[in-house]
């Protein structure tokens, strides 16, 4: 077995979650962020439906991304 060094994966941690912030407050600067909606959480709606919400967009995120059209 593979003994994986702890730092690098702490490092790569890191990393990810720093370019995560980035990404996110560039996207803040460059794009109007209040014209965005999202239906489940303006309107009256429960945690279920916004979660069934979240995962349906993310699948066809995916499968439009995978289509290969």
């Amino acid at each position: 077995m593979v003994q994986h060094n702890r730092q690098l994966i702490r490092l790569f941690f890191l990393l990810v979650i720093g370019v995560g912030l980035l990404g996110g407050w560039y996207t803040s600067q460059r794009f109007p962020v209040e014209s965005l909606t999202f239906s489940p959480v303006t309107g009256d709606s429960n945690w279920m439906d916004m979660l069934a919400t979240i995962g349906e967009e993310t699948i066809q995120l995916f499968l439009g991304l995978t289509s290969g059209q």
